[in-house]
């Protein structure tokens, strides 16, 4: 999407909310400097978080680089971030370690894990080390109320795009 349209959407959809809920808005790309040019678009436009995934191009598959990629643009984002798991995409998933790792880095606001591997997330969801802040959103919608169960602070579901009413009650 170009970035004046990314910016027009993301503006709508902070007129539309109105501050009723919180709008998290995609900044993945395949650099820091291109994550961060989408974050400081978003935060303009009116977003209260940036989602992003590792980069889907050239990733390594070290943890080590990964964290080093989301302490980078969480440290110079203009935005909350929320590191997104996505696995089928980076063709990595992100550890326990990892993601334990998560929890410490200032400014890294939650995760969205779209894994397929229910003890994995119930695991970070009951975490007892993670921050009350840092808060956990399964994305695997046939997942969801069990990791509410568990733990977890919200639902990121594709579905919801197409019945939203019944995401809202749920």
């Amino acid at each position: 999407m170009p970035d004046r349209l990314y910016q027009r959407a993301i503006r709508l959809a902070s007129q539309f909310l109105g501050g009723r809920i919180p709008l998290l808005c995609g900044a993945s790309d395949n650099s820091v400097a291109r994550c961060l040019d989408r974050l400081h678009i978003a935060a303009e436009a009116g977003a209260l978080y940036g989602v992003a995934t590792l980069p889907y191009y050239g990733w390594t598959g070290r943890p080590a680089d990964g964290l080093r990629f989301f302490r980078e643009v969480a440290e110079r984002s203009p935005l909350p971030l929320v590191a997104y798991n996505l696995p089928k995409n980076i063709h990595w998933d992100m550890t326990q370690e990892f993601i334990e790792a998560l929890f410490g880095i200032p400014n890294i606001a939650g995760l969205k894990d779209t894994r397929n591997e229910p003890e994995a997330m119930e695991r970070i969801a009951a975490h007892p080390d993670r921050p009350p802040e840092f808060f956990y959103m399964p994305g695997n919608s046939a997942l969801g109320a069990r990791r509410f169960s568990a733990g977890a602070d919200g639902l990121v579901s594709t579905p919801s795009n197409v019945c939203p009413e019944l995401f809202v009650r749920l």
